[in-house]
């Protein structure tokens, strides 16, 4: 009820004489209230998984499993993980780094080269075999492949094991 008052009143024109171009604002924020309803009605995250949440239930429960390895001790500010995903794009895969803060290497089957993936982090799958051996991540997660799959089978064969599954997503720790 606050809330919408405040936008009723807002809204109101201030000067009962005609609009003066000072008084354009006055438009400017019913048109802004009504573009951003406009979006709230039909979900801000148009082309996610889910249009409400930046990240749906699934990558809440792969997020929640990765805290739990925080919560834990064994999951720390240095420790990397590899995501195998079929995309890097955020609303293919769930953004780890962005929702659990992980220091996170993506290899993936679109990688591109571009200001907005500058720093290495994001690989191809051709390099995968390499990545896995490296002994630099404690952590993979394969995710967007099912249940199984040809990534998971590699990482399985690196010596990592599967310690939580989701609908879409194995998340692996190394032995050591």
């Amino acid at each position: 009820g606050v809330a919408a008052t405040f936008v009723v009143i807002a809204a109101l024109p201030f000067r009962i004489e005609s609009l003066e171009p000072l008084g354009i604002e006055e438009h400017r924020y019913s048109e802004a209230a009504a573009i951003v309803l406009h979006e709230a009605e039909r979900g801000y995250w148009v082309g996610y998984r889910d249009r409400r949440r930046l990240i749906d239930a699934s990558g809440e429960a792969l997020a929640d499993a990765v805290r739990a390895e925080h919560a834990a001790g064994r999951l720390g500010p240095r420790t990397r993980l590899l995501h195998i995903a079929t995309s890097f794009q955020q609303w293919v895969a769930t953004p780890l780094g962005v929702v659990t803060g992980v220091v996170e290497t993506t290899a993936t089957e679109d990688p591109e080269d571009s200001v907005h993936t500058v720093g290495g982090r994001l690989r191809g799958l051709d390099q995968l075999d390499d990545l896995l051996g490296s002994g630099v991540f404690t952590y993979v997660v394969v995710e967007g492949y099912g249940s199984g799959g040809e990534y998971l089978d590699q990482a399985l064969a690196a010596g990592y094991a599967v310690i939580a599954t989701g609908a879409d997503w194995q998340l692996l720790r190394s032995p050591g």
